[in-house]
């Protein structure tokens, strides 16, 4: 008797354990359904959008990007767009409204006002749908249009820098794909730019967050502007060379490697730094094997700079992207306006007077001359140059022929 009752004991003790594992299963499961949740006009919606995605065979980590708006300005009923790329607003000429780009939607559920979904579609094919600005509910991501922000983010992941992993480092790095720079470690943030396969960045920190099924990587642009880009489409190099100056608040650290067109930069020793020009945001770098002469322009306030011994030039957009980069350049000359000048590391001449003065670039030290003195009277073997310093970038006193 005392054995059936230890039996039956023992196997109840089993069954509950087994309903408990599997109310915890069902517990896991509902639990990773992922569900969006919002408040609008005082009422809690919580639409399990996995699980709706999911029967209609789409993945919805696919598809980072979503608008919730009510269906019409008479309608209660709400609906949820998902993108896969960022939506864009385009301002309605009559209306109090913005057309919000349809072509990328792949996903939209219909809510009625009682909280129950009754409505799905897939692969929308719509070329735009209104949105009102008393019909937008919420959004994860600043909707754009052009550089005005028609819906501001006010839903969805907030990014927590704090949370980053301290992984500094300090690596010359390539752009193997075109990449998306963000202004967060999320692209449900704003993006910097786009960055084209070649392009040279200091990356600052590794793998500071796994986000969106990406690894992301913080970098450094040109113009000093710090985001975050996918890992993955990066990778380290060597061999590159570099140029800092300051201009208009930035501080600029441009990499390039001369190697690439069967140059060294060690026989390009003059450079001169410009707006591209007076209207543009754009920087030149220009590099030349022989030393830079103005001409004053008889129309304009600017010099025409020779051209013809320039052998390397590099470009800069605004946003920090090394948009291209020149070998062997013929042109006679380039014009630099007083305002689009902004760094030299040579005074440049029209005649006798300085165009531009030298303001950067290497800085001659007396102080730490070799004290070795003597007394000799030599002989000049080829023609050479006399300067007022030690450094070809220091202005010329004279040329010695040879045999002086």
């Amino acid at each position: 008797m005392k054995i059936r009752k230890i039996l039956f004991s023992t196997l109840f003790i089993i069954l509950c354990i087994g309903m408990l594992n599997y109310c915890s299963g069902e517990s896991e499961k509902e639990k990773s359904n992922v569900c969006l949740d919002f408040t609008y006009n005082k009422k809690n919606y919580s639409i399990e959008v996995e699980k709706l995605a999911e029967e209609n065979n789409i993945n919805i980590e696919d598809y980072p990007y979503y608008l919730i708006a009510k269906e019409s300005q008479t309608s209660s009923s709400i609906l949820i767009y998902y993108s896969q790329k960022r939506l864009v607003g385009l301002k309605d000429s009559v209306y109090s409204a913005y057309r919000i780009n349809g072509s990328e939607l792949a996903f939209r559920i219909k809510v009625d006002s009682n909280g129950s979904v009754s409505g799905r579609s897939v692969n929308l094919s719509k070329s735009y749908f209104m949105v009102y600005y008393d019909t937008f509910i919420a959004t994860n991501h600043d909707i754009f249009s052009g550089k005005t922000v028609a819906y501001n983010k006010n839903h969805g992941y907030e990014y927590n820098s704090s949370q980053e992993s301290e992984k500094s480092c300090d690596d010359v790095m390539r752009v193997t794909n075109e990449t998306i720079v963000y202004e967060k470690a999320a692209v449900n943030y704003n993006e910097i730019t786009t960055l084209a396969s070649g392009n040279i960045v200091k990356r600052i920190a590794y793998s500071v967050n796994t986000v969106n099924g990406h690894t992301w990587d913080k970098v450094v642009l040109s113009n000093g502007t710090e985001g975050y880009v996918f890992a993955d489409n990066l990778e380290i190099v060597t061999g590159y060379e570099n140029i800092n100056f300051e201009y208009n608040k930035k501080n600029y650290n441009v990499y390039f490697s001369p190697s690439q067109y069967g140059i060294d930069i060690e026989d390009y020793p003059y450079y001169l730094i410009v707006k591209e020009s007076q209207t543009s945001s754009s920087i030149l770098i220009y590099y030349s094997q022989k030393r830079l002469v103005g001409s004053k322009d008889p129309v304009y306030s600017a010099n025409r700079i020779n051209g013809s011994e320039l052998a390397f030039r590099i470009k800069i957009d605004s946003d920090g992207s090394v948009s291209g980069r020149s070998a062997n350049l013929s042109k006679a000359y380039i014009m630099v306006y007083y305002d689009t000048f902004i760094a030299t590391n040579q005074d440049i001449f029209s005649g006798k007077t300085v165009a531009y003065n030298k303001n950067h670039g290497y800085e001659y030290n007396s102080s730490q001359e070799s004290e070795k003195s003597c007394d000799d009277v030599v002989k000049i073997i080829n023609e050479t140059i006399v300067y007022e310093k030690a450094a070809v970038n220091y202005n010329e006193i004279m040329t010695l022929a040879s045999g002086a």
